[in-house]
């Protein structure tokens, strides 16, 4: 192999492995705001539908989708955070469902007990 070939596949491949595993890692995770990580873990796309479904029957006043936008991207102390920040939507989604467990903030939804923040989250994919 010519020095110059094995530079040029070198740096290639350098630069295209890293620039690849972040979009892989982006694209099969799904965006933090409807992507209820723990429970799609269990459930198909359309038990999730159907689970957000039920939700928004249940409570009908966060039947719309910027109002379930707002409460999951709100913090405890009410910050919102920026949905197109998806590292950040993340940590407070994990931060939520964790709190919400603890203070034994949970519903039963088709079976299902799961956190509000899942819930809502579950509802945000159902209108998708």
């Amino acid at each position: 192999m010519q020095r110059r070939t094995f530079i040029a596949t070198a740096t290639i491949t350098a630069i295209g492995l890293p620039v690849a595993y972040y979009f892989k890692k982006r694209i099969s995770k799904g965006d933090p705001l409807t992507t209820a990580q723990m429970l799609s873990q269990f459930c198909d796309a359309t038990a999730l539908k159907e689970i957000g479904i039920a939700y928004r029957i249940l409570v009908p006043t966060e039947n719309e989708k910027q109002k379930l936008t707002d409460l999951v991207l709100a913090g405890a102390s009410g910050k919102k955070v920026k949905a197109s920040n998806w590292s950040e939507v993340e940590d407070l989604v994990a931060q939520k469902i964790h709190a919400e467990f603890l203070n034994k903030e949970v519903i039963i939804v088709k079976g299902w007990i799961i956190s509000k923040t899942e819930a809502r989250q579950c509802a945000l994919f159902s209108l998708t």
